[in-house]
């Protein structure tokens, strides 16, 4: 995701990124991503801030608003961000930093992009292999979109889609990957490798030694339109050995 400073994110719709320090889990458990849902409601109206789709994840959440002045959406991250960091390390007797310097943040500028990124948020549990579907993950604000609507403000981003039907569709392909740029491209690489190598049970380096195993995740990968410059480096082999695989593949 690009780091372009916020003042140059010429769109009132945002993609923001929050993570652990370190990218450690600090939302282990249903009580601190309950408290942290709750947070951003609480200040959501004060800050002015419309919450499209959010997912709250082990170790970082997601969240796409719509905001008529970025400096509102700066204030926001912050108070719920403090806020929860204090709440984090009480309930956890430590101190220091809870979140990893300043979050990230993404401007989306056209209809497409915008679909594929509430995609994107909704299917992260998935691609994590948490859950199955989207609608079995319960921090997330896919089920939002089909019930009540509690936290997100859906307004925003309906009248961009002429049936919701059509988007639910949309909701639970793997087409959104194309639109990602290469840092969440990588992620999504990773988050497919690793749970790969926790389904079979084995580590990288046996997954490298093993010729017919890794010509499956390549497949995966190739499938969910990962690059494979991206494929070689999260496995760390070279282009031409990926391009022969993929090669003999094909065949």
């Amino acid at each position: 995701m690009p780091r372009l400073p916020k003042s140059k994110l010429n769109t009132n719709f945002i993609h923001v990124v929050t993570q652990g320090i370190n990218r450690e889990f600090i939302f282990n458990t249903q009580q601190q991503r309950c408290e942290y849902k709750k947070l951003m409601k609480k200040y959501k109206d004060e800050y002015h801030i419309q919450i499209i789709a959010y997912c709250i994840m082990g170790n970082h959440v997601h969240i796409l608003v719509y905001v008529k002045d970025i400096k509102n959406l700066t204030k926001y991250m912050h108070r719920i961000n403090t806020i929860y960091a204090i709440f984090y390390n009480k309930r956890n007797q430590r101190v220091g930093y809870v979140f990893r310097d300043r979050y990230k943040t993404q401007g989306i500028y056209y209809q497409k992009h915008l679909i594929n990124c509430v995609s994107y948020i909704h299917n992260n549990p998935v691609v994590a292999n948490i859950c199955k579907n989207p609608e079995n993950y319960e921090f997330s604000s896919y089920n939002e979109y089909i019930n009540n609507p509690k936290l997100i403000n859906p307004k925003y981003f309906n009248k961009y889609i002429a049936d919701i039907k059509d988007f639910l569709k949309i909701h639970k392909s793997k087409n959104y990957i194309r639109y990602l740029d290469i840092e969440d491209k990588k992620q999504v690489a990773i988050l497919l490798l690793n749970s790969f190598l926790k389904d079979n049970n084995i580590n990288k380096q046996q997954l490298i030694e093993n010729k017919k195993l890794l010509n499956k995740i390549i497949k995966i990968l190739i499938n969910n339109q990962i690059s494979i410059r991206l494929i070689s480096e999260i496995l760390g082999i070279s282009n031409g050995e990926t391009k022969k695989i993929i090669n003999g593949l094909r065949r």
